[in-house]
């Protein structure tokens, strides 16, 4: 800026920058809703991943004891506890894994609408860039 600038021309600049501003604002945004999602994501991935890798040793020795022929009546109630007590487990995985599913399919969702609207404000972008600059070559 060694030459002064008129001021049309420096409006011109302050405009300009105004619109690369709001350009960075929505993408900060997009990348901040990006994150979130993924936060999402990733918590019910864990609790998936908890809920299969917590302890299966219940599901072993219930078979063992199955194998046990002579075993007693107060061996055979325990036995009967711990079955279902091992069934209330199941169902908790069962439930934790539902919804971790349901959560990864929502956000895969939103990623997929989000990409898709993306894509078509590059479309019109491009289209609305190509007509201008037709449109600034036939003035000339």
């Amino acid at each position: 800026m060694s030459k002064n600038l008129s001021r049309a021309e420096l409006l011109q600049t302050v405009d300009s920058q105004c619109e690369q501003l709001n350009k960075y604002e929505r993408k900060l945004r997009d990348v901040v809703q990006a994150y979130k999602g993924l936060l999402k994501e990733k918590e019910a991935l864990e609790s998936s991943l908890g809920a299969l890798s917590s302890n299966t040793a219940p599901e072993a020795d219930l078979s063992k004891s199955d194998q046990d022929e002579g075993a007693s009546d107060s061996e055979t109630a325990a036995s009967l506890h711990e079955r279902e007590e091992s069934g209330d487990s199941l169902r908790k995985k069962l439930v934790t894994l539902t919804v971790a599913l349901s959560t990864v399919t929502q956000e895969k969702s939103k990623m997929e609408t989000s990409f898709q609207n993306d894509r078509k404000q590059l479309k019109v972008s491009a289209i609305w860039d190509i007509t201008a600059s037709i449109s600034d070559s036939s003035l000339k």
